[in-house]
């Protein structure tokens, strides 16, 4: 009896120290996982703007930059939200991270999702007022158009994408032959190339890529509260280099290549503060059109 006493209790034992085991990994992994994200976007983009808002949270939660929230205000006024007080509620990972990216086919914006089902289920109740509501399926994904404009939003298990074509046709638009290859299973996304790569494996919260000298330097961003600094893949910035910056141009502020230039210190070091502000800046600039 006794023996049989002690058996049990070991085993329940061990099972508790097992399933404590399994829970640390599984919070672990939860919380310091890389995103996902970046696996729906191309390997073939003119840039590619990736912000880890969940790493940079970690960073600068003493003194938060004026537009640090800028973003995700944004992220609200997108026409799928229109009427929803949090675009987390149906199903969004907004606080996670946010990826802005061209192509030739036209403008993305890029969330992680939490659940598929909830979104879905949101969408199809006709609570994103400024839809069409008409939920298409494509198959491997989910999308819909707003309301008598060209901009679609579309959606796949872990990852949702915001899209304007760059072609202006004003009916008719092949959305969904244009955005299945962002959802297929391949290989030919943006991990594969060893640049963005190699940036990521260095802890960079911000990651930037660019195809063309006009879009500025691609580089990575590692976050302190007080500096944010450049990481380059054997270059680094000197008079002859674009700025890393150049993306502020693109996006319509004011500044000189020169002025652009004396913002990153000689250690290709910025004030985390100032840019942060003007990152956000560009990205709300580039997220505007998008907006109900």
């Amino acid at each position: 009896m006794e023996k049989g006493f002690r058996r049990i209790a070991t085993t329940l034992i061990i099972i508790s120290l097992v399933t404590a085991v399994l829970i640390g990994v599984y919070l672990w992994y939860a919380f310091n996982a890389r995103s996902t994200l970046p696996l729906i976007v191309p390997k073939n983009v003119l840039w590619y703007y990736h912000f880890q808002t969940k790493e940079i949270r970690k960073e600068v939660k003493v003194t938060p930059p004026p537009y640090f929230d800028s973003l995700i205000n944004t992220i609200k006024k997108m026409p799928v939200f229109v009427g929803v007080k949090d675009p987390a509620e149906p199903g969004l990972a907004i606080y996670s991270d946010v990826i802005l990216f061209e192509t030739n086919k036209g403008w993305f914006a890029a969330l992680s999702v939490k659940s598929e089902q909830k979104l879905l289920e949101f969408c199809r109740n006709l609570n994103a007022s400024g839809m069409t509501g008409e939920v298409k399926d494509a198959g491997t994904f989910h999308y819909l158009k707003a309301k008598n404009r060209n901009i679609y939003f579309a959606f796949k298990h872990k990852a949702a994408l915001f899209f304007i074509p760059s072609d202006t046709v004003s009916t008719g638009y092949p959305a969904g032959e244009t955005l299945t290859p962002f959802f297929a299973e391949n290989s030919n996304h943006i991990l594969k190339n060893e640049t963005i790569q190699e940036l990521y494996d260095q802890d960079c919260q911000v990651v930037y890529y660019s195809s063309s000298p006009d879009f500025g330097l691609t580089h990575g961003v590692q976050l302190s509260e007080a500096n944010a600094a450049f990481i380059y893949k054997g270059k680094k910035q000197g008079s002859a280099d674009p700025s890393p910056l150049m993306l502020y141009v693109r996006a319509g502020l004011k500044y000189e290549v020169d002025e652009l230039n004396k913002l990153v210190s000689k250690e290709n070091k910025m004030a985390t503060r100032e840019y942060l502000n003007q990152a956000f800046i560009t990205a709300n600039r580039f997220l505007k059109p998008f907006q109900k």
